[in-house]
C-alpha cells in the first residue's frame, strides 16, 4: 500500500520568505500551552490574589497543602485537559513528563 501523506509540504512564499509544513513529528508535546500558563500565571500573580482573597476555613494544624497549591493544582489541571475524578490520578501518572514538571 503507498504511502500518500507527505512528509512535507511547501506554500508560496512570504515576502523574502520560505513557508515550510513539515510532519515528522519529533520530540513534540502536547502540553506545551502549560508552559504558556504557568508563564502567564507568573507574571500576572492571579492564583497568588485569589488565594490570598478567599477564606481558608480548614484547621491549621492538620493543613498539608496550601490554598495556593490546591489553586494551582486545580487551574494546571484544567489546562491540561484534566476532569473529574481522574484528575488526581492521571496528574501523578503524568509527574514525570517533563513539560509537566516544568508548569508546577
Amino acid at each position: 500500500m503507498p504511502d500518500c501523506t507527505a512528509k512535507r509540504i511547501a506554500f508560496e512564499r512570504f515576502g523574502r520568505r520560505r513557508v515550510e509544513v513539515d510532519f515528522d513529528g519529533g520530540d513534540v508535546s502536547s502540553d506545551g500551552g502549560l508552559l504558556l500558563l504557568r508563564r502567564l500565571e507568573h507574571r500576572l500573580g492571579l492564583l497568588d490574589a485569589v488565594a490570598g482573597v478567599l477564606a481558608d476555613a480548614r484547621d491549621p494544624q492538620r493543613i498539608e497543602h496550601t490554598l495556593r497549591d490546591m489553586l494551582r493544582q486545580r487551574v494546571f489541571g484544567l489546562g491540561a485537559g484534566l476532569r473529574g475524578p481522574e484528575r488526581s490520578r492521571k496528574a501523578q501518572e503524568r509527574r514525570a513528563d517533563a513539560d509537566r514538571v516544568r508548569a508546577r
